[in-house]
C-alpha cells in the first residue's frame, strides 16, 4: 500500500511540475526593426536649408516589399528615412547589405555601426561610426485620435563625419525596438560658408503584420 501511495504521489508531483513548466512565459526576441512582408511605416519628412527658412514638409512611406536570401528589401520614395536596400536583423543588430548599421542590443557609449549611411568613407578613408547615446529615450507623436509615447528607445548619434575638408555630416536616428525607426534628424554643414542642408523625419503611423 505504501508503495502504491509513493508511486501515485510521485506521479502527481511530476504532473504538477510539468504543468508549472508549461505555463511559464516564453521569452521572445524583440527586433530593432520588425521585418516582414506587408509591414510599413509612414513619416512626416521635412527638409530645411540655409537659403530657405520655410520647412518643406510632406509624407513618405517606408515599405517591406520583398524577401530574398539577402534579407528584406526596404524602399521609400526619397530615401530620406533609410537608404533603399536589403535589411536583416542579426545577433549584433540591424544590417543593410551585410554591413552593421545599428547595433542592438547594446549599451550607452558603445559604437553602433554605420548609422544608416551605407558604405561610405570620409576624407581619410574611414567609415562612419556612431554611438549608442541613450537606451531610455522617450518619443511621442500625435495622431488624429491620441498621443502615442514610446519609452526605452535607442538613440543613435554621430557627432561628425566629414565628406570633405569643409562639409560635416552630423545627426541622430531613434528606434523603438519592436516598432522600428521613429525619428531622425541629420544635417550636412559647410563649415566654411556656414550653409547647411537639413533633412529630418518623424513617425506618424505604421502597420505591422
Amino acid at each position: 500500500m505504501k508503495t502504491i501511495f509513493a508511486v501515485v504521489s510521485t506521479f502527481i508531483l511530476l504532473f504538477i511540475s510539468c504543468n508549472e513548466q508549461s505555463t511559464e512565459p516564453i521569452t521572445q526576441t524583440v527586433e530593432l526593426l520588425p521585418l516582414k512582408l506587408g509591414n510599413y511605416w509612414i513619416y512626416r519628412v521635412g527638409i530645411k536649408d540655409s537659403y530657405n527658412d520655410t520647412i518643406l514638409s510632406f509624407r513618405d512611406t517606408l515599405r517591406v516589399i520583398e524577401q530574398t536570401e539577402r534579407g528584406f528589401l526596404l524602399q521609400s520614395r526619397l530615401q530620406i528615412i533609410l537608404l533603399n536596400g536589403y535589411y536583416k536583423n542579426d545577433t549584433e543588430g540591424l544590417y543593410m547589405n551585410d554591413t552593421l548599421q545599428f547595433k542592438y542590443p547594446g549599451v550607452v557609449d558603445e559604437e553602433c555601426g554605420l548609422m544608416g549611411l551605407g558604405n561610405i568613407i570620409d576624407i581619410y578613408g574611414n567609415k562612419p561610426e556612431g554611438i549608442i547615446s541613450r537606451t531610455d529615450f522617450k518619443y511621442s507623436f500625435v495622431t488624429s485620435a491620441d498621443t502615442i509615447t514610446f519609452s526605452d528607445c535607442y538613440y543613435y548619434f554621430l557627432l561628425a563625419f566629414y565628406f570633405t575638408d569643409e562639409i560635416k555630416k552630423s545627426g541622430y536616428t531613434i528606434f523603438k525596438p519592436g516598432i522600428g525607426l521613429v525619428a531622425s534628424d541629420w544635417a550636412d554643414i559647410n563649415e566654411v560658408v556656414n550653409e547647411f542642408y537639413n533633412p529630418f523625419v518623424s513617425l506618424v503611423g505604421y502597420h505591422l503584420e
